[in-house]
């Protein structure tokens, strides 16, 4: 309210366009230009706008548009359709623009229309009254009243109907859907031997390795869905911020904490004729004390398996450990169920801390258009407030990722490890990543934010509300391989556990 700033230090990534040896272009900056065994400090400072070189854009551009928008929403009455908007311009009133609403019921138009012009002085603020629908809730969909305001008029640089400012409220009308009947589901059949266990429904084979602790294989209708199954994992490849307050120093205990852990005891607790459950016990290495990591896994007669995270780390170690980049779990699929289709925040990226830009809706693509190329490879792609997930091949088989309640997932045809460089930052660029003959999924309850308020030094880090501090976390969801005939993603994810 009272200093004029918030400014971006650079508008465009200053790179320019080379090729390497192999006829590869690529973007190179930095210690590109200097004589062999000569090392720039900062490796790609100056890689760091909100444009590409050839100004194409990055996804936190969004996010840059929708906190500098000059028009505000709050909610008042949503019940009622009551909306206050706030005029932040200093100069500009807003009989100049359009303002338009549309309610969404999950993927279905409910209503739309166009509000009546108003006035409205700059720094004034005023309550709307949205004509919405009169609503009667299905189980298990979700309402959201998405609000635009666009230009009524062309000026010099702006066309006529452009975009100037957005928000979205999701409308408290809801509707559980019911518990499904464990009794009507098909009879399992486990199986155990030293070294897994089997379980046996009418359609899928699991196999869990008993001495890994994890499934290695799901076989649905004849379709393998597996190449890895789930591990914990707690670890992010570092972005350029976390390099400027020195994450990768700092947190590399976290960096193979989950694929070190130590099985200490995979076992049946649950053994009913539709339901079975696993649970694995391990201890995170030495240097986490007496830390806790359980994961069990229910195995339904209906091919659907909840799968529930509990982290116990050692009291001794709360005040040692550093923060956790990530919290969740990585798993990775064969390489055709490269479709991916999710009802969660997009379209673009969005992090815990940069995600207001990103409505949420129901989104597809395939998986390697949720690669965003960073000139110098990092985390990237993540989606949050994730109700369901799904990948799917050419033919309509998947795998659906169930938030209970929502999660923060990535798909990537690429591992974690491609995008990390180590403990110090190197100059590496994107063209020199390899596409993998398979899906990495990976399944978070968070991962930290990514900004803080400068991008080097202490100010760098995450605010704290933004942080995965070291405390007990317990996290659930569901897996389910589906085909077409068993109905969409949208439809199965409305069954509840």
């Amino acid at each position: 309210k009272h200093l004029q700033g918030g400014f971006i230090w650079d508008w465009v990534d200053q790179g320019i366009l080379k090729k390497n040896n192999k006829g590869e272009t690529f973007w190179a900056y930095g210690g590109d230009f200097l004589p062999v065994g000569v090392d720039h400090l900062d490796k790609n400072f100056l890689i760091n706008g909100l444009v590409f070189p050839d100004r194409k854009i990055h996804p936190h551009i969004w996010e840059v548009k929708k906190v500098y928008q000059n028009v505000n929403f709050k909610p008042k009455d949503l019940e009622k359709g009551e909306v206050t908007v706030i005029n932040r311009f200093d100069f500009t009133n807003l009989e100049e623009f359009d303002f338009h609403w549309q309610v969404m019921g999950d993927d279905q138009l409910i209503g739309k229309g166009n509000l009546p012009p108003f006035k409205l002085s700059p720094h004034k603020s005023r309550v709307l009254q949205i004509p919405e629908p009169k609503i009667q809730p299905q189980a298990g969909v979700e309402y959201f009243l998405n609000l635009t305001v666009t230009t009524r008029k062309a000026s010099v640089l702006v066309p006529k109907g452009h975009e100037i400012a957005k928000e979205q409220f999701r409308l408290p009308f809801y509707k559980a859907s019911p518990i499904m009947n464990r009794t009507s589901m098909t009879p399992l059949k486990l199986t155990s031997s030293p070294d897994h266990y089997l379980v046996m429904g009418s359609d899928f084979k699991l196999f869990f390795d008993r001495k890994k602790g994890t499934i290695f294989s799901w076989i649905y209708k004849g379709n393998e869905f597996i190449k890895s199954g789930p591990v914990p994992s707690f670890w992010r490849a570092p972005t350029d911020n976390d390099f400027g307050w020195k994450m990768p120093e700092e947190c590399q205990i976290w960096r193979k904490a989950g694929e070190q852990r130590i099985i200490k005891s995979v076992n049946t607790v649950t053994e009913t004729d539709n339901l079975v459950v696993l649970e694995v016990k391990s201890i995170l290495p030495e240097n986490f004390g007496n830390s806790l990591y359980t994961t069990t896994y229910s195995i339904y007669g209906s091919g659907d398996v909840v799968v529930e995270n509990r982290f116990q780390p050692d009291k001794g170690r709360l005040k040692v450990l550093p923060w956790i980049p990530r919290l969740g779990m990585v798993m990775t699929l064969p390489q055709q169920y490269d479709t991916l289709q999710w009802y969660g925040r997009g379209p673009h990226e969005s992090y815990w801390d940069r995600k207001t830009s990103a409505n949420v809706g129901i989104y597809k693509g395939s998986v390697m258009s949720q690669y965003h190329p960073y000139i110098r490879p990092q985390e990237n792609g993540n989606k949050t407030d994730v109700r369901w997930a799904a990948l799917t091949d050419k033919r309509g088989m998947g795998l659906l990722v169930g938030g209970i309640p929502t999660l923060s997932i990535s798909a990537h045809h690429f591992t974690i490890d491609d995008f990390d460089p180590g403990i110090k930052k190197q100059q590496r660029h994107s063209n020199e990543l390899k596409k993998r003959p398979f899906v990495t999924l990976n399944i978070n309850y968070k991962q930290m934010g990514v900004g803080g308020d400068t991008s080097w030094g202490n100010r760098a880090r995450p605010y704290p509300q933004y942080r995965l501090p070291v405390q007990e976390y317990l996290y659930r969801f569901r897996l389910r391989p589906f085909s077409p005939k068993d109905g969409t993603p949208l439809q199965l994810s409305k069954q509840r556990f």
